[in-house]
């Protein structure tokens, strides 16, 4: 009987243990932004914005170059569009 407690705080607590280390790993945070034009301060209507570290996250600017991205914490964006340079943000 007794080690079948033992048994069953032991699968307690790696399960326990698991389930933190998830929570601790997936730590993404939310960015929101907007692009403007440097030259006449106008909103850039479909600029791409995507996570440079992984390319498959991104996302395009709305009407009003407004952006929301679901990033890891330290990650660093490139934002560009057509006939305009590449710009390198890294979150912090």
């Amino acid at each position: 009987m007794l080690s079948i407690m033992k048994n069953k705080k032991l699968l307690c607590s790696v399960c326990f243990l698991f389930t933190f280390m998830s929570v601790l790993w997936g730590q993404n945070i939310t960015v929101k932004g907007n692009v403007t034009s440097k030259t006449d301060g106008q909103p850039i209507i479909g600029a791409s914005v995507v996570q440079n570290d992984s390319k498959s996250t991104g996302t395009i600017t709305d009407l009003d170059g407004n952006f929301t991205l679901s990033v890891p914490a330290n990650a660093s964006l490139a934002i560009s569009y057509i006939g305009y340079k590449l710009s390198l943000i890294h979150i912090s």
